[in-house]
This record gives C-alpha cells, sequence and structure tokens, in this order.
C-alpha cells in the first residue's frame, strides 16, 4: 500500500488487483493526479496513474517493468521501463478527452 498525506489527513493508495503490500507512489503534480509501481499477484511489476477514485495501468508497449517517477501540471508522465535486452526512458502525453 503507497499512502500519501493530504491536509494532514493519511490518504491510502490501493491500486486494485495489486499483491499485498506491493504499491509505491512516486509523484504526484498540482492536480493531486499520482503515479507509480505495482505488482501484481503473478510478481509482474506496472505502472499506475491515480486520477482521483480512477486507476490506470500504464505499461510500455513490448516491455515490462514499467516505472512512472513523474508527472507535471499538463500530466505528462515521465519514466522507466525494461524491453527486451534493454532499459528506456520514456515521457507519456495524456490523450485529451473527446467531447460527446
Amino acid at each position: 500500500m503507497a499512502f500519501l498525506i493530504y491536509r494532514g489527513q493519511f490518504v491510502s493508495i490501493d491500486v486494485p488487483d495489486a499483491a499485498a503490500d506491493s504499491t509505491a507512489a512516486n509523484g504526484v503534480n498540482e492536480r493531486g493526479q499520482i503515479v507509480g509501481i505495482y505488482a501484481d499477484a503473478d510478481g509482474n511489476s506496472h505502472g499506475f496513474l491515480t486520477d482521483g477514485s480512477t486507476f490506470t495501468t500504464l505499461d510500455c508497449p513490448g516491455g515490462f517493468r514499467t516505472s512512472p517517477w513523474a508527472i507535471n501540471a499538463a500530466g505528462q508522465i515521465a519514466g522507466i521501463c525494461d524491453v527486451p535486452g534493454q532499459r528506456r526512458g520514456f515521457i507519456a502525453n495524456p490523450i485529451p478527452k473527446k467531447k460527446p
């Protein structure tokens, strides 16, 4: 379980489907979005983004052990991931929501 202290309150960050004691929060931005890593029940590492109560799993295409480290006010996420034979850095840009 990861946690955040916000306005003097202890807030736990529980990624759905994460194995016990496998979540780590790495970055938070001014909008309260949080990025970090977690392991699933099989021990595979994934990145996550939480925006309020919405959790999104972040995995590099073709990679494993995705580790987001920071998120800026625009929602861009920086981190690293392993692909077969190498470790790569990445910057992920948010996809704008389409208006109905």
